[in-house]
């Protein structure tokens, strides 16, 4: 994901046909994102292009956002052009329901959005607190809508070091490392 970053990574055809500044989602769009929170980002900040790139699971069709006319649904994705979607978002959403799965689940997204050098915001979940002050967490819908506009407009920014020092330490080699580690020291020898 951190080919967003190069020179060289070009924002493909479809997204960059969508006017910026852009609040990108991508990944799978289930049934525990906040639909209903997409919308009120949508029409709390008409100018603001919500792209939404990734499969809809189980044939769900998010009512509340197909008429809205500045949300956008590219559908899926090849792996290796994420980077150049990434690469064209202003922030990058992680907007979970407050229910079950998002107690429980750490959300990829937010590390490929780190990665990619786009701020993100997330619903507050038990995975993403660790992040604060890397990721914009919002505390209900009312300030996740704030942080997008904090994200899109630069008052939000994480610094620099911190976020290169999560990137770092949440790269698959880093971890797969630190597994290592860890089985090796439970080992007998």
């Amino acid at each position: 994901f951190s080919k967003a970053t190069l020179a060289e990574t070009k924002i493909p055809d479809d997204l960059a046909a969508i006017p910026e500044p852009r609040v990108g989602f991508v990944g799978a769009l289930s049934d525990w994102i906040d639909y209903p929170l997409i919308a009120q980002i949508a029409r709390t900040f008409p100018k603001y292009n919500i792209t939404l790139v990734g499969p809809l699971k189980r044939g769900l069709k998010p009512a509340d956002l197909e008429e809205i006319p500045n949300v956008y649904f590219l559908g899926s994705k090849p792996l290796a052009e994420l980077p150049g979607y990434l690469k064209g978002f202003a922030c990058g959403i992680n907007p979970f329901e407050q229910v079950g799965i998002a107690e429980k689940v750490n959300p990829l997204k937010v590390y490929e959005y780190l990665a990619a050098g786009v701020t993100a915001v997330s619903t507050n979940m038990p995975e993403v607190r660790p992040l604060e002050g890397v990721v914009r967490i919002a505390k209900n819908r009312e300030d996740f809508v704030s942080g997008v506009d904090e994200a899109v407009t630069g008052r939000f920014r994480p610094d620099p070091e911190r976020l290169k020092e999560t990137v770092r330490r949440h790269d698959w080699d880093s971890i797969f490392g630190d597994l290592l580690n860890t089985l090796c020291m439970r080992v007998p020898e």
